[in-house]
């Protein structure tokens, strides 16, 4: 999730773990699904509120 959060593309998140960017969208997907949102900004303020990153 933080790495979405950072602004890293599918392409970037797969390279730098080895997976397929396929993969990554996949986990994207589910993650997205299971917290009930449905793009980036939802996501990042989701981490923000439950404290999972601080923006500075």
């Amino acid at each position: 999730m933080l790495a979405f959060c950072k602004g890293l593309s599918c392409n970037e998140i797969a390279k730098m773990m080895y997976i397929s960017p396929k993969t990554v969208d996949n986990h994207k997907q589910h993650i997205f699904a299971k917290l009930g949102i449905h793009n980036i900004v939802q996501l990042v303020t989701y981490a923000v509120r439950n404290k999972i990153i601080v923006l500075s």
